[in-house]
């Protein structure tokens, strides 16, 4: 038997697919959403959920639209600043600590 294709508004969905959605994206299901573009060059985002029987496709109210290549662009800023801020705290600990030791 061959599932059924549905796409579907996030405020409707099922209780089913809601369980799906947790167990198929147990992290979160942001990384996974995907903008969709109609004929019309109209477009809208949304992500796949799938049950046993039900294939959805879950729109979702996303109020701008980001290009992947620019999200990817502001996580690895982001991963730099986070590593670069983290090897200041680990120097600024060391520094503390060989003051620390120099008093003695």
């Amino acid at each position: 038997m061959e599932k059924i294709n549905k796409v579907i508004k996030f405020e409707d969905i099922p209780k089913a697919a809601l369980v799906a959605l947790e167990k198929q994206y147990p992290d979160g299901w942001k990384a996974y959403i995907r903008k969709i573009t109609k004929p019309n060059g109209d477009y809208f985002h949304a992500i796949n959920v799938d049950t046993k029987k039900v294939s959805y496709l879950v729109k979702l109210d996303v109020k701008i639209d980001i290009d992947s290549d620019m999200v990817k662009m502001v996580d690895d800023f982001i991963d730099k600043n986070a590593e670069k801020e983290a090897q200041n705290d680990s120097d600024d600990e060391n520094d503390a600590t060989a003051n620390n030791e120099d008093e003695k």
